[in-house]
């Protein structure tokens, strides 16, 4: 994660419009462990405050999402290596890609707690929901133990994820406009100018889902939601919505491209015709044996393609421009820019996890200059937060994204050297 888009000195295009900087920016799969740390660290409430019904509802989720947690800890406490039980793994990783966005607000979020009491088991629902003693005797399987816990950790990450965005809502508002989705569904749409222009005989959810992309990118070219729907209206009524597509397509377009290009370089990224196999990028050495070690086995084993790898070279030295590793008592992972020279990692986090190691990986791409390749906005129109991620198979996007074909040649195109 970029701690803030830094966007807003970069234009994409000629008909793209830079997007701004981010106060609040959130990787779309943190996991209930680090919702938990977030707002365990987070600056208190006033304790004057006076709480909504809303508010005392989302805490009494928190609360229960919190004890999840503990039980397993309970459990595991008793258990050798082999059989730990873990909320979080490769597995779990589901995604949410632009056709199948995420949507939440706290009607949602009451519901699905809802259906969730309704239906867990008695042995767990008495500890999870009734505060029960924890106990190892669980009264379950493991499989089917680990499978409830996960679907009320799941519903306490996207409570947890609804307070810490809700502060943000007139911010998020702004960024429904770099929603890419209206140039996804165009591009990929068969035969579209011949819809376009025979479009008052498409079907009825047809035509609703042509307007809505239509709608997008317009929006995508710093256009005002209101003026678009009338110049959408206009061009309808004139038949001319191929022409109002072609106006538009390529401001979504070039938002698209954004979130996969470089926009800057590292001037120590050593790549040359005289070793085109290796990029070499130096690294200051972190002062500590198992930390080097994850770094360099993580984003070593990861930034490698058919033959080329990047390496690591490690340094003892204390300049400040050289990329660099800090660790911070709770402390979202984040990286300075794009590219990036400071690394921040939780201090709390054990580098023998799942989602942290993958972390180190991901980061290290904003490090040589890849942004996250995934959007949050809010909704008016259907009163809700929305996510999703481009490409859930890039590493960039998802946790459950790899390195890629264009990563390998958007950084030769970058950074090589013949």
């Amino acid at each position: 994660m970029i701690r803030t888009l830094f966007l807003s000195t970069v234009f994409l295009s000629a008909s793209a419009m830079a997007m701004p900087a981010l106060k609040h920016h959130l990787d779309l799969e943190l996991t209930g462990r680090e919702y938990l740390n977030l707002l365990e660290n987070a600056p208190k409430a006033k304790k004057n405050k006076i709480l909504s019904g809303e508010d005392l509802e989302i805490e009494r989720f928190l609360a229960i999402g919190k004890r999840n947690l503990q039980w397993v800890d309970f459990v595991n406490a008793g258990r050798s290596a082999d059989r730990k039980l873990s909320l979080s793994s490769p597995a779990t990783q589901n995604g949410n890609g632009p056709e199948a966005p995420r949507f939440y607000n706290f009607k949602m979020i009451k519901n699905k707690w809802k259906v969730l009491e309704s239906l867990i088991p008695a042995p767990l629902k008495k500890i999870v929901f009734g505060g029960g003693e924890f106990t190892t005797d669980i009264g379950v399987t493991d499989r089917e133990f680990m499978e409830w816990l996960f679907q009320v950790d799941s519903a306490y990450q996207i409570a947890a994820r609804y307070k810490m965005m809700l502060p943000y809502k007139d911010e998020m508002k702004g960024l429904a406009a770099y929603d890419v989705r209206g140039y996804l569904n165009l591009k990929d749409e068969e035969n579209l100018d011949a819809k376009l222009s025979d479009f008052e005989n498409q079907s009825d959810m047809k035509q609703a889902s042509l307007e809505r992309s239509l709608m997008m990118i317009c929006m995508n070219a710093e256009k005002k939601r209101p003026d678009c729907r009338n110049e959408l209206k206009a061009a309808r009524t004139a038949n001319t919505l191929v022409a109002f597509k072609d106006q538009y397509l390529p401001a979504g377009e070039g938002l698209y491209n954004y979130f996969f290009t470089i926009a800057g370089t590292r001037p120590d990224a050593v790549w040359t015709s005289a070793d085109p196999d290796t990029m070499t990028i130096p690294f200051a050495n972190p002062k500590n044996d198992a930390v080097l070690s994850y770094i360099r086995d993580n984003v070593q084993d990861e930034w490698q393609w058919n033959g080329w790898k990047l390496i690591l070279d490690f340094v003892d030295s204390e300049d400040p421009t050289m990329t660099h590793i800090v660790y911070e008592e709770g402390a979202t992972p984040h990286v300075d820019n794009a590219p990036g020279t400071t690394i921040t990692m939780d201090a709390n986090s054990p580098l023998s996890e799942y989602d942290v190691q993958w972390t180190i990986r991901h980061e290290y791409g904003h490090v040589i200059g890849f942004v996250d390749c995934y959007h949050e906005f809010y909704d008016e129109e259907a009163e809700a937060f929305v996510s999703y991620q481009l490409d859930i198979t890039n590493v960039m996007c998802s946790r459950r994204g790899k390195l890629q074909q264009t990563h390998f040649d958007e950084l030769k195109r970058v950074y090589f050297k013949p």
